[in-house]
Formats: structure tokens, sequence, C-alpha cells
């Protein structure tokens, strides 16, 4: 028979298991989410287990000298424990849920200090599932595990970014392309992985908190990630590469910055154009772009090296700044631009040292690019401002 008693000596791990298995089928039979399936129903009928508890519990004998009664409550008080346990683990489940859809990620900090609780409660998780997968009694479940996945949670917190990146560099190797499907059967990790880093790079633009880095963006983007998969499919290559030339028509270069709100699509779609051509220079035949692309790509003097693309985004910030305020004199008043503040000033100092012959990162395309925008090289308090 597949009555196991409760607290099995020779199996206790099986007695919770074949509990849960009677609870995942009340709910899926209610049509609620659950670990229970059609398929996993009808093997357990197979093999006569039984739905119902208490009859299962009448045919097995009570050992020693304890009553049917006293077997049915200690039975009855042991159900209801669990399902108090359920109802809290369902609860801190639906926060994590809610904490994901506002950070983009499950990474729950240690005394997150909205909720303490939380962090407590993802910890033991951690604990749990590594005695599950140990084989040890605990409070981890198939279907829990599968819930918590979905979520791209984390199980180990040591370096799980970089092992997700190592699979996606691996799908790369194979189907040539970035493009993790919604649903991969051999990883389903990966693919709600890749979802997570999209919508982390969303608030990443915004400059919303968020998990995603410059090192992690860059290194994605080296092995050809597409943030936008929507340009991919619906926009042909010859409409994105006639907005690129609207673009540096308008600021006299190609290096699109990252935020660029006007046209978020354009700034995916030229970071896929270099990853692409990476894959072009080493042969690669899966690569879309062909030698007409480059040529038309080259006419327009376009970088195939985006290595200095932090400065192209901070000159983007202030070209922005100069067409609202009609200067580029932006100086401690505006607090609101404290880096752009640093970076004018930066910008002076390199030029200075330029100037005199010294090592600098400034160069005659920078001069130029700054002073169609009328940058004013020398600042002087109490003084008009003069340029060299």
């Amino acid at each position: 028979h597949a009555r196991v008693p409760w607290k099995c000596s020779q199996n206790p791990t099986l007695s919770y298991w074949v509990d849960n298995q009677r609870r995942s089928h009340k709910k899926f039979k209610s049509g609620k989410s659950s670990g229970m399936t059609e398929v996993r129903a009808e093997l357990l009928n197979k093999i006569g287990f039984e739905w119902d508890k208490r009859k299962s519990l009448n045919r097995v004998s009570s050992p020693g000298n304890e009553t049917q009664e006293q077997e049915h409550e200690s039975f009855d008080a042991a159900s209801r424990n669990q399902e108090k346990n359920q109802e809290r683990w369902d609860k801190h489940y639906s926060e994590l849920v809610n904490y994901v859809e506002r950070f983009g990620h499950a990474r729950v900090p240690w005394k997150f200090p909205e909720n303490p609780a939380l962090s407590y409660w993802v910890d033991n998780q951690r604990r749990s599932h590594k005695k599950f997968e140990s084989g040890k009694p605990s409070g981890m479940t198939e279907a829990r595990v599968e819930l918590m996945s979905k979520l791209g949670f984390e199980w180990d917190k040591k370096n799980s970014w970089e092992k997700s990146y190592e699979d996606l560099v691996s799908f790369v190797k194979e189907n040539g392309h970035a493009r993790v499907p919604a649903k991969f059967p051999l990883n389903e990790g990966l693919a709600n992985w890749v979802t997570i880093q999209r919508g982390s790079y969303k608030r990443y633009l915004r400059e919303d908190l968020c998990s995603i880095t410059e090192d992690r963006i860059n290194l994605l983007e080296e092995i050809g990630f597409e943030w936008d998969l929507s340009t991919h499919t619906t926009k042909p290559w010859e409409k994105s590469y006639d907005e690129l030339v609207t673009f540096v028509n308008e600021f006299s270069h190609t290096q699109v910055p990252r935020r660029f709100p006007q046209n978020q699509g354009l700034s995916s779609w030229v970071s896929d154009q270099r990853s692409q051509y990476k894959q072009f220079l080493k042969g690669d035949s899966s690569t879309t772009i062909t030698e007409e692309r480059v040529e038309l790509l080259n006419k327009i003097n376009f970088k195939w090296d985006c290595s200095s693309q932090p400065w192209e985004e901070k000159y983007y910030e202030l070209a922005t700044f100069v067409k609202e305020f009609g200067h580029a004199r932006v100086t401690q008043e505006f607090s609101e631009y404290e880096s752009l503040v640093k970076w004018v000033d930066k910008q002076r100092q390199s030029y200075k040292r330029f100037h005199n012959g010294d090592p600098s990162s400034m160069t005659e395309e920078r001069i130029e690019l700054l002073n169609k925008i009328d940058f004013e090289w020398v600042i002087k308090k109490g003084r008009p401002t003069f340029s060299f």
C-alpha cells in the first residue's frame, strides 16, 4: 500500500512528502497554484495513493498502545500546524514577489530595514534548500523550489550573477546569439535571469535603484546581449540606420548614449551592431551584419570600439543642459547636476594639460565637439567669461 505513516521512522522525509502531495492536490483541484499536475496525479493514482488523509489513517494500525483516536488527534494537530506554516510561507513569498517587482531582483539584503522578517525568511529558504538537496528533512519542497526559481531567486549568494553569465556565454557559443527563449527547458533559470537583467537595465536608465552595474552592462554587451528584443524583430535594419544618420546630423558623432530617452531602441541597436561586428570579424556565419552594412556604417564614421562611451554620455548630458539653459556653464549652483559639474571641470583641466603639451585625455575631436556647443574653457569668478 501507499499509506506512509506520519513520522515514519524509516524515512521521515517521505512522510512530509506524501502529506505535501495531498495539500498540493487539494489546491490543484480548487484551481489554485501548486506543484501538482495531471501527470503527477495520474502516476500517484496508479500506485493506489489515497488523497484523503483520514481514509488513509483508518487503514494504518496504531503502534504500541496508542489508540486510533489519539492517532487522529496527533495527526490533525500536525496537519493544522503545517497549514499555518504554509500560510506563513505564502505570506513571505508574496512579500518577496513585491520586492522583486520593485527592485528587479530577489537578493533581499541582510536586515532589510523595511521588512527585517523577509531578510530572515530568504536566508532560511537557502538553509532549507541545502538540506532538501542533501536529502535531509526540511520545510523545502519541489513546488517551493519551482516558485522561488521563477523569481530568479539565487540559492547560492556567492557569485550567483557570474554563474548565470557563464551559462549565457555557453548559450551564445552554441546558438550564435543571446536571445534566450522565455521557455527554455534546458535552463529555465537562465530564461528568468536574462529577463531580470533587461528589467534591471531599464531601471538603470531611469537612474532608479537596481542591481546592474556599468561593468555588468559591458560584459553583457560584449557577447551581443540585446536589451530591447522588440527592435530585433519589428524594425528593419535600414530604418534604424536612418535614425542613426539623423542622430549624427544633430550631434556630430555616432556614439548614442545608453540613456537616450528620445530613442532608447537606437541605443540598443548600435550596441548590437558592435557585438555583431565582433562576430563578423571572427568569421561567425550566424551574425546579422554584412560587408555592405559595415561599409554603410563606416561612411558615417561609426565607432566600433565604444570603450570611451562614458565621455560621449556626459557630452550628451551637457548638450541637453545647453538646450535647456542656453549655455554650457554648469556651476555649483546647479546642485542637481553634481556629477556633470565635476565632469566639465575635468574637461577644463584636461584641456589645460593638452594645451601645455602634457599627457591628457583631451583630443582634437573632443575639443571640436565641445566648441560646437559653445563650451567655455576658462571661467573666472566675477569676471566676464572667455575662451581660448
